[in-house]
């Protein structure tokens, strides 16, 4: 009779040409069972690889929650490119098989970021909680896969700001749109309170134009 082979033996059949993909720390779970085929299949595929689908469908096979990225707006870019832009398939050296863990794996491809903040007197706290307190790695349908709408997601910090605008009959303009940002730096500046330009810190300040370098960004 016809004896099935067990996984230990497939994955030992696929060694036999194949280096050992649980090499690192954190190893995927079929890897670890020695399921290959729960993702090849041994003899021919449509896909790439003899995957059993292509690209992140063969993800979505399993990680059925993360299917709705598929029809998002406004998802992260590379998860276009692939969920293994991040995420290594077999075994990775952080947590989700990730290739670095935290900041250091978005620094690997907002390299700009990294300098910029590096170079920043002024850090935003936010950071200290790293990218993810306001950027979700995947994405919202917000943009910039930010959390929430950009025009409340300040609040959830800095909810004596809201306060005060809630409780005032006039806003300036960007105030009133929700931009924050139009006079903040979000990550880091070189001004106190991550203001994008010069202001003077103190009350009835003699004016010099080079003093209020923030208003004359717009006015």
């Amino acid at each position: 009779p016809t004896q099935k082979v067990s996984r230990q033996d497939t994955a030992d059949l696929c060694y036999g040409c194949h280096d050992n993909k649980a090499d690192m720390k954190f190893v995927h779970g079929p890897v670890a069972a020695d399921d290959c085929t729960a993702c090849h299949d041994v003899h021919a595929s449509d896909a790439e690889k003899q995957l059993a689908a292509p690209g992140n469908q063969l993800c979505y096979l399993c990680h059925d929650d993360k299917a709705k990225f598929a029809e998002m707006d406004n998802m992260h870019s590379t998860l276009i490119e692939g969920c293994v832009t991040c995420h290594d398939p077999h075994s990775g050296p952080a947590p989700r098989m990730l290739g670095a863990s935290g900041d250091e794996l978005c620094f690997s491809c907002h390299q700009e970021m990294s300098i910029a903040l590096a170079k920043a007197p002024v850090k935003h706290g936010a950071l200290e909680g790293g990218c993810e307190n306001c950027h979700d790695p995947h994405g919202t349908g917000f943009p910039r896969m930010f959390s929430e709408p950009q025009e409340t997601m300040c609040f959830n910090c800095h909810d004596d700001i809201r306060q005060h605008i809630e409780a005032s009959k006039s806003q300036h303009d960007p105030v009133k749109k929700g931009r924050c940002n139009d006079c903040h730096g979000p990550h880091g500046a070189w001004q106190d309170k991550l203001l994008a330009g010069s202001y003077p810190k103190g009350m009835y300040a003699p004016f010099r134009e080079e003093d209020y370098g923030l208003c004359f960004l717009c006015h």
